[in-house]
């Protein structure tokens, strides 16, 4: 696939990329009238769903030139702004956003009352933490180059000072970021690394309030607890990649117990054996 994406929104162009792979009653590259597309407003998965108004407030362009296959193109995007892109068992393609907060369907609760039930709780990667990131934006094809950043640095000297921003309108908003770097991935890692590259480099995004979005999801990815747990088939068989859902820890305060939403990115299914095993990313 080759496109001028131009301007537009991600979710609405992840839309018309899934529309032009339906090559069933189209040989041009233009999006198909028949491709299976979920829509409508309030409906689990759809492309109308107001779980993704913060993705569809995004700006981007693209311009492809090279060939790419429909899948990597569809990666890209899904990795850019942590969407989740699935067909359900209707044949219908469908999205969903990893930190959304609120879900289409009823959030489910599960209460974790016994620590046995719990697989993994897995604590953030401190290899893939960066404590003094960089979002460099506004690509220019002409040049190669980025002509826009916004930097952090310093974090590890533990006091803000302007200097140790870049990019950001001043004020309060540069130092509520730095101070989200050194409160929040600093205790993680207290090293400072080089920034992967897949993280540092958006050539989607052009503009200030994109790549301001970019630095919020990659803080949290940097600092997400993974967590799986096992629960019996009858009360798991319904939950499915993308899913909300509310897990409750009894045991770790029976006066108040704890509970955390949780956004489902897998689940194994074992009728055989009565269990469900569930993981996800608390956000």
């Amino acid at each position: 696939m080759s496109i001028d994406a131009g301007y537009g929104n991600p979710i609405d162009f992840l839309k018309y990329v899934l529309q032009c792979q339906d090559w069933g009653d189209n040989v041009s590259g233009t999006p198909s009238a028949s491709a299976l597309i979920r829509t409508g407003a309030g409906v689990d998965g759809s492309f109308d769903s107001t779980t993704l108004s913060a993705v569809k407030a995004i700006n981007i362009k693209l311009l492809i030139k090279a060939a790419i296959t429909t899948k990597d193109l569809i990666d890209k995007i899904c990795k850019q702004f942590c969407l989740l892109q699935y067909t359900d068992t209707d044949g219908y393609e469908c999205v969903k956003y990893l930190f959304a907060t609120t879900s289409d369907l009823s959030i489910p609760t599960f209460y974790i009352t016994d620590t046995n039930e719990i697989d993994s709780l897995i604590y953030p990667d401190t290899s893939k933490i960066c404590v003094n990131p960089t979002i460099n934006y506004g690509y220019d094809y002409a040049s190669g180059s980025y002509k826009a950043s916004l930097a952090i640095y310093n974090v590890q000297r533990g006091i803000y000072n302007s200097a140790y921003t870049s990019g950001f309108p001043g004020g309060i908003v540069a130092e509520t970021y730095w101070n989200r770097c050194r409160n929040e991935l600093w205790p993680l890692s207290r090293r400072v690394e080089d920034m992967d590259t897949d993280w540092r480099d958006n050539e989607m995004l052009y503009d200030y309030a994109g790549a301001t979005f970019r630095l919020d999801q990659i803080l949290k990815l940097m600092t997400c607890k993974r967590l799986s747990f096992t629960v019996p088939f009858e009360l798991g068989y319904t939950i499915k990649p993308g899913r909300l859902i509310r897990v409750q820890f009894a045991h770790l305060n029976y006066t108040t117990p704890t509970a955390m939403d949780m956004t489902v990115t897998g689940v194994s299914k074992s009728k055989s054996s009565n269990e469900v095993s569930i993981a996800g990313i608390l956000v």
